[in-house]
Formats: structure tokens, sequence, C-alpha cells
């Protein structure tokens, strides 16, 4: 059960090479824009998405309306990405995209930044205490 953080963006080579790996990414409700790499993540049976924004682009970020709603899908994306880590998957976040969802919803939305945040605490709880 491992986490790694990586703050260099993710290659395509390197998704493609560490199939056992889950390449977790941030993502939209509508799975939508975010360019050429974004679309072969979504693609990537290795790839696994956290759900930060309603729509494309920074202006998407979640807002505080329908709480309930989006606290449950912020829970339910974390919940499978754990899963796959008790299974024994090695899960490689992006530092860059994770930090700055975090600054965005605690902006927009302080009550889900909360959720997001506890919820990456939780994940952390899986992270290797040392690097060979």
């Amino acid at each position: 059960m491992n986490v790694l953080w990586l703050s260099s963006p993710f290659r395509k080579d390197d998704i493609l090479t560490n199939k056992d790996a889950v390449w977790v990414y941030t993502e939209n409700e509508l799975r939508e824009g975010g360019g050429e790499m974004r679309e072969f993540m979504r693609s990537a049976e290795n790839c696994h998405p956290l759900i930060t924004r309603e729509t494309v682009g920074k202006d998407g970020y979640y807002r505080e309306d329908n709480v309930p709603r989006k606290t449950r899908t912020i829970h339910n994306y974390f919940n499978a990405l754990h899963i796959r880590i008790k299974q024994g998957k090695l899960a490689i976040l992006p530092t860059i995209e994770i930090n700055e969802a975090i600054i965005e919803l605690e902006k927009h939305a302080p009550m889900l930044a909360s959720v997001f945040v506890n919820n990456i605490d939780l994940t952390n709880k899986f992270r290797m205490k040392t690097l060979i």
C-alpha cells in the first residue's frame, strides 16, 4: 500500500511503462478539455481521476452550491482510489495539480476544500515510509 507524490508533470511513456501503478489526475465532471494528455489519461485503465471541477478551466472549480452532491462525488472518487491502493497498487499523485485544486477550492468552496483535504490526508496514510 503506497502513495508517491511527483512534482513533475506525468509523461505518457511513464504511464504506459508503469501499468501496475495508478496515475492520479484532477478532472471535471464533464470529462472534457485539458488537452491531449488529459484525453490520454481518461482512456488509460491505470489512470484515476479526482473530481474537483464542474466544468472545464480554472473558472470551473467547485463552488459551494449543492454541497451534499459534490461531497459525495469527492468521497466516491477517493474511495475508489483507496480501494486500488489497498489492492496493492502504487498511487502516483501530481503535487502541482492537487495543490492547485486545494487553493482554488479554498477560494471558492471552503467546505468542499475541507472534504478534499481530509481525503488527501487519508490517502497519505498509505504513503511510503521509505524510498529505496
